[in-house]
């Protein structure tokens, strides 16, 4: 499969769509980048209100693993590149408890032979801690990981060194050292290709996604493997038949099912997004296809938002390609698809929701730059369709966000107030229960933060209710563990 390889920068047909609801404005993009072909595969949230980018860049023609660190308007700070003689490639990045970063992706410049899985750790600053691989004689691709609650990492890819043939879905769990603490494979004998994403679930354990091919057929399907948090298998469903499905990205949602968003053939030849929905035990609610007829769409990430609706990026089908973002609503339906970049190809690996109530799209662009490929950043303005219809009301002069939301471990929990106000933020739970005083008393105008520790709180809904001036607004907030 080998996502940093294969990310599309090919030549499309045109589409066209109606929006009853108009796009989110691009405040403002930044590419970074030689004359070589640079990308960006993933990126997070900074410690700070900055951004934390991996990418690819080609360096005397060969892939190496590029981390970008910038400020909250997208100006560069600082990069480091890792990777050695050989080639090595992206995966995913993510923040540490620690206050540092990680990085996952495989590489042929350590290891046992061949591609292996690569987990790198780092501190604030990028600079390395650890570095670790795993894997056999044959290739191994690492896609995603995540840190778990223990200090440990998560991950998942496609090994050819274990299993029963071919490329087998490979799933890692290792400590807080990068020591492997349990592994498990999953695919028959025929070339499976293996999991893109794993993603933590709120009973401790891990959803992956990946992609299998049944005896006899080219043509591939959607995966979803349960795992308790042991690494024992609990479940695991199959969806799509005669079209060939590929997944990119799983999350559990907060009724406790699951999203999953990819690409799908539809027997057309060209390609939809396709965006699925199951319950608790991996049984379909429903799926979308999302696209314009004669188009080639295709998505790599969605994000559950505060309404029970997502956002979804990836690439659309106008001439080129450009970046595609679209919200739709708890059923899958879409309530505005926006498009976004130049006469050349442009596309979007990941989207992040924003305190602001827009969002950031990283990916890579072929309309601006040194050349070649960048990497590409881009922030949107605020959701229209938050403003008018899902987002809480702007009462009195204030608003109320949080950030990140659904969260796990801690949330920032964000106030903007247009005058000096008498205050009071709680957090109740679904029943309306006190949970805690989060903050009181006289504030000034502006913004105002509170950081939550989920640490003590169980997994589900809670809300968080702002009392100012008189008025007052609330945002539901969700904790998955």
């Amino acid at each position: 499969m080998k996502r940093g390889l294969n990310f599309v920068f090919v030549a499309l047909l045109a589409s066209s769509a109606t929006r009853a609801i108009a796009q989110p404005d691009s405040l403002w993009s930044r590419s970074y980048g030689g004359p070589q072909a640079d990308y960006s595969i993933s990126l997070c949230p900074a410690h700070d209100e900055g951004f934390v980018l991996q990418c690819s860049a080609t360096i005397s023609d060969d892939e190496q693993v590029w981390i970008i660190k910038t400020n909250a308007f997208g100006d560069s700070l600082w990069g480091r590149v890792y990777g050695g003689p050989q080639a090595d490639f992206p995966g995913n990045i993510g923040k540490t408890a620690e206050g540092g970063y990680f990085f996952t992706g495989y590489t042929a410049s350590e290891g046992a032979g061949g591609l292996d899985f690569w987990l790198v750790k780092m501190d604030s600053d990028g600079e390395q801690e650890w570095s670790r691989t795993y894997g056999g004689f044959g290739d191994e691709h690492c896609y995603w990981g995540q840190q778990t609650g223990d200090g440990g990492f998560i991950l998942a890819g496609e090994t050819m060194s274990f299993g029963n043939a071919n490329f087998d879905v490979w799933v890692l769990k290792v400590d807080a050292n990068g020591d492997s603490v349990w592994s498990q494979q999953f695919g028959g004998n025929t070339a499976d290709a293996g999991g893109t994403y794993v993603s933590l679930t709120s009973d401790g354990g891990f959803v992956v996604c990946g992609v299998t091919r049944p005896a006899g057929s080219p043509q591939g399907q959607y995966w979803l493997i349960k795992l308790a948090a042991s690494g024992t298998p609990e479940w695991s469903n199959t969806f799509g038949d005669q079209w060939d499905d590929i997944p990119w990205c799983v999350q559990q949602c907060a009724d406790g099912g699951f999203v999953s968003i990819g690409t799908s053939t539809r027997g057309s030849g060209l390609t939809d997004a396709w965006l699925l929905r199951t319950n608790l035990a991996g049984d379909s609610l429903w799926s979308s296809y999302i696209g314009a007829p004669g188009g080639n769409e295709q998505a790599w990430s969605a994000v559950e938002l505060g309404d029970g609706g997502f956002v979804i990026a990836g690439m659309d089908g106008v001439t080129g390609g450009n970046v595609m973002l679209v919200r739709t609503d708890e059923s899958g339906n879409t309530q505005w698809t926006g498009s976004y970049g130049g006469g050349a190809t442009d596309a979007a690996y990941q989207v992040l929701p924003t305190s602001d109530g827009g969002y950031v799209i990283g990916g890579g662009t072929m309309s601006v730059g040194a050349g070649n490929v960048d990497v590409w950043l881009l922030k949107t303005g605020p959701d229209p369709l938050d403003a008018i219809d899902h987002r809480w009301p702007i009462v009195a002069g204030f608003e109320l966000f949080a950030y990140p939301n659904p969260f796990n471990a801690s949330t920032t929990i964000r106030y903007d107030l247009a005058s000096q106000a008498d205050i009071l933020l709680q957090l109740v739970d679904v029943q309306g229960r006190l949970v805690a005083t989060l903050d009181q008393g006289l504030q000034t105008a502006g913004g105002h933060s509170v950081m939550l520790d989920a640490s003590g709180m169980a997994s589900g809904s809670y809300f968080a209710n702002l009392q100012a001036g008189g008025a007052s607004q609330s945002t539901r907030l969700v904790v998955l563990k």
